[in-house]
């Protein structure tokens, strides 16, 4: 076909139409399109006020304080705070905790958690290691110490380790009770001796002297006997409020019956010598109330003597501290006898002393 084509003048060419050929549309295949990565660009950080303490290092921008060669120093701990055991209500001056009655209680250190509940608050009787004796009215205490208002008002602490016994229901902090808030027994015993010692020497004038009056021994006579048995005996007593001291029992039994003796033959003597009766007026009916009576006096101090001695035991024992307090009983010596027997027959003694050395 092309060589007749060749063969056709180009007027024949020009006249024969040329037939288009089809195109076919060729696919067009999508190509997967790469996300390109995106850069993060770098953000500045602006310059915030810091709310650290002023401990804290400076900042570096801060070209008024300079970076320091020395290491940082690590911030103190805050010790824990001491847990509460027991806290008085506000408002609660004056009040008591659970009641315990009024009956004089004594507690040794270590007091625990649990007593301490039940006294906040109250008033108690204090004894420190300093020696002290204080009356205090407790209201809160902590794991480690114990807060109260003194007499003279005012909150105070103290250390529950610098406490060593305490008093609840103390003769010694009751304001309204008319018992004198002290012991004196020693001078009460000194002065009740004397005017025993002076009345029995007054009888003895006027029982030696036949000239001198009734009434100028009446003058004296009659208060001298009268008085000193029952001094005595309140001076032993302020020894006696603490209820560990109990003094000797006989000796104020002994004492009172001495001076009902006395009393009596006072009376015998008023009734004949003052009111003139013979059967009762006789030589030496003044004499023998005044013996009487110094012999009850003699009587009550002995008792007195011993209250105010087991009375500075007790108080001695109160301020030990309790390691002490517990070795006391330790090294106390103790002695012993017993026979050395061989069958029926006794061959000696063997005599033994036990102990702490």
């Amino acid at each position: 076909m092309g060589l007749a084509l060749l063969g056709q003048s180009p007027v024949a060419l020009a006249q024969e139409p040329v037939q288009p050929q089809p195109v076919q549309p060729q696919p067009v295949q999508p190509q997967p399109v790469q996300p390109q990565p995106v850069q993060p660009q770098p953000v500045q950080p602006q310059p915030v006020e810091s709310a650290q303490p002023e401990s804290a290092q400076p900042s570096v921008e801060s070209p008024a304080s300079p970076p320091s060669s020395e290491p940082a120093r690590a911030r103190p701990r805050t010790p824990p705070k001491p847990a509460v055991v027991a806290k008085a209500e506000a408002g609660a001056k004056g009040s008591r905790g659970p009641d315990r009655g009024t009956r004089p209680r004594y507690h040794h250190a270590p007091i625990d958690d649990q007593l301490w509940r039940e006294l906040v608050p109250s008033t108690v009787l204090m004894q420190l290691t300093t020696g002290q004796r204080v009356c205090v009215y407790v209201t809160e205490v902590t794991s480690d110490e114990v807060f109260y208002e003194g007499v003279e008002g005012g909150r105070k602490h103290v250390k529950r380790s610098a406490i060593t016994a305490l008093h609840e229901n103390s003769w010694e902090c009751d304001e309204k009770s008319i018992v004198p808030k002290k012991e004196w027994a020693r001078a009460g015993v000194a002065a009740g001796l004397a005017l025993a010692g002076i009345n029995t020497a007054l009888a003895t004038t006027y029982t030696a002297v036949e000239d001198m009056a009734p009434y100028q021994y009446a003058l004296f006579g009659i208060a001298l006997t009268l008085a000193p048995p029952p001094m005595v005996w309140a001076a032993g007593r302020s020894a006696a409020w603490d209820l560990r001291v109990s003094g000797i029992g006989w000796a104020r039994w002994a004492g009172w019956g001495f001076y009902a003796v006395s009393v009596a033959g006072l009376g015998m003597w008023v009734v004949g010598d003052l009111g003139q009766v013979d059967a009762l007026s006789y030589r030496g009916n003044a004499l023998w109330p005044a013996a009487a009576g110094l012999v009850s006096t003699v009587l009550f101090s002995v008792n007195a003597l011993r209250a105010r001695k087991e009375l500075q035991a007790v108080r001695a024992r109160d301020a030990e501290p309790p390691d002490r307090a517990a070795k006391t009983g330790v090294q106390q010596l103790g002695f012993s006898v017993a026979p050395m027997r061989m069958g029926a027959r006794t061959h000696g003694f063997s005599f033994g002393v036990s102990g702490r050395f």
